[in-house]
């Protein structure tokens, strides 16, 4: 098992949000698909550079709630609001064939099926729906479904992704 140094590259896994109840919980806004990452100790670092021990996740109403060993009352949960949670870049879990992450797809040339410039993909939303790219098309940001139909190609070594444009699409 290799160790990670504090050099690595951070990777945000989810933001607190506000304060549930009195016993410490967060609301939290989870930015990983990786959900053995918040079981009970395991150890995040903050965007102030502490660590927080996970004490419990679970699924509330509206949110999943979080909570922490370090974090015992409602007032001191209060005070995290807005902590954004990080994880050595080194500690990803492994990608399956056709997965990318989305500091990947950023910056990537968008092409037509019959290799015409079509853009550049500014962003991506990931949803529990449907993640879609964001295309910078001239002065225009266009949304389009991260599915094969439409993406039908990535190639993240040649810094290229293939879109399929359908009428309406642009």
């Amino acid at each position: 098992m290799s160790s990670s140094s504090t050099d690595d590259p951070l990777i945000l896994v989810g933001t607190l949000g506000r304060p549930h109840g009195l016993a410490g919980e967060l609301t939290i806004w989870l930015e990983s698909d990786f959900s053995d990452r918040f079981t009970p100790g395991s150890v995040l670092r903050t965007d102030s550079g502490d660590h927080l021990t996970v004490k419990h996740l679970r699924h509330g109403k509206k949110s999943p709630l979080i909570a922490f060993e370090e974090i015992a009352d409602r007032d001191t949960a209060g005070a995290h609001r807005g902590t954004r949670l990080l994880i050595d870049v080194v500690t990803r879990r492994d990608l399956g064939e056709d997965e990318y992450w989305p500091e990947d797809l950023i910056g990537l040339a968008v092409v037509d099926v019959a290799g015409s410039p079509v853009g550049t993909i500014s962003d991506v939303i990931l949803t529990d729906t449907q993640d879609r790219i964001v295309i910078d098309v001239g002065v225009r940001r266009v949304e389009v479904p991260l599915v094969d139909e439409l993406v039908p190609s990535i190639d993240i070594a040649g810094r290229t992704a293939t879109v399929n444009v359908i009428d309406g699409l642009l």
